[in-house]
């Protein structure tokens, strides 16, 4: 009857590890996503930045010739 109790334990300890694992996955992949989402809006904005200045620079150049 011991052994019964101890293979039920030990199998509830097995799904439990297995979903402890899955959430941490879960997590870490939801943490990597955010963080590269926030780093494309982040080149985004750099690169019309840096496009609307070269316009405005353009345009100042042009007008004192």
């Amino acid at each position: 009857m011991d052994n019964k109790g101890q293979g039920a334990f030990e199998y509830l300890l097995l799904i439990g590890g297995a979903i402890l694992f899955v959430i941490v996955t879960i997590a870490v992949l939801r943490t990597a996503i955010n963080n590269n989402q926030l780093q494309a809006n982040k080149t985004a904005y750099d690169y019309q930045l840096f496009v609307n200045r070269s316009a405005a620079s353009a345009t100042q150049g042009q007008g004192a010739g």
